[in-house]
């Protein structure tokens, strides 16, 4: 048997339980000996109540820091954009420069300064 299928019977045993029996289903897992595997119930447990909740995470990266308006505004932005409910996992990496890059899922949205200069840089050079 496949632990990554073992982990999402059980997150789905749990999720469609509900709190009351989620103590007696991990009893379970743990007298079976699979504690191994709570990590990956708890994944599919969130991915689960996330698409309920009509919610995604995304990865955003920004060159610096960012204020709490701003944060509000890029979370604002991209749950219009998309029509759901994002949740926003900010990091900062300076190499970007400025602007942003999003993940959300398989999909990158690169608004980086970086990027945008090296299209500049490739326009450029091939005119």
């Amino acid at each position: 048997m496949r632990e990554p299928t073992i982990a999402r019977n059980y997150a789905q045993a749990l999720f469609e339980a509900g709190e009351r029996s989620g103590e007696t289903e991990l009893g379970a897992v743990v007298k079976r000996g699979r504690q191994g595997i709570v990590g990956a119930i708890n994944q599919e447990y969130h991915a689960l109540l996330d698409r309920k909740l009509n919610r995604v995470h995304a990865g955003v990266i920004l060159a610096r820091k960012p204020d709490q308006r701003l944060l509000d505004a890029i979370q604002r932005r991209l749950s219009a954009a998309i029509g759901k409910e994002v949740i926003p996992h900010v990091r900062e990496d300076p190499r970007i420069l400025g602007g942003m890059v999003v993940r959300i899922g398989d999909r990158v949205m690169d608004g980086s300064l970086r990027r945008k200069i090296a299209q500049l840089r490739k326009q450029m050079l091939g005119a």
